[in-house]
C-alpha cells in the first residue's frame, strides 16, 4: 500500500510540473525569523509526530525537539513482551509497525 502511495505522489508531482507556467522561478525573499517558539503536531502513518522549535531570532534554531510515534510506543512494546516467549517478540513488535530509525537521535 505504501509503495502505491509513493507512485501516486509521483504522479501528482508530475501533473503539477506539467501545469506550471513557463518562466523564471521566484524563490521569494529571505525573511528574518522572529524570536520565540512554535509547536506543531501532525498525523503520520504510525501516529502523531510532535515538533517543537525555539529560536532566538537568528537564522539558526536554538532548540529543536521531534517526538515520533515509535518513540512514544517503545514503552508499550516493553509492557507487551513481558511474560511472553522470546520467539513471540518479533510478532509483538510487528503489531505496532515500528520504525526504529525514526527514534534515532
Amino acid at each position: 500500500m505504501r509503495a502505491l502511495e509513493i507512485v501516486e505522489s509521483c504522479n501528482i508531482i508530475e501533473q503539477a510540473l506539467a501545469q506550471m507556467p513557463p518562466g523564471d522561478l521566484h524563490l521569494g525573499d529571505i525573511y528574518s525569523v522572529p524570536a520565540g517558539e512554535a509547536v506543531m503536531r501532525v498525523e503520520a502513518p504510525r501516529g502523531e509526530v510532535f515538533y517543537y522549535v525555539e529560536t532566538d531570532g537568528s537564522d539558526v534554531p536554538s532548540r529543536i525537539k521531534v517526538r515520533t510515534p515509535t518513540f512514544a510506543n517503545i514503552p508499550t512494546v516493553v509492557a507487551m513482551v513481558k511474560g511472553n516467549e522470546l520467539a513471540d517478540v518479533p510478532l509483538i513488535q510487528a503489531a505496532l509497525d515500528p520504525c526504529y530509525s525514526c527514534t534515532d537521535r
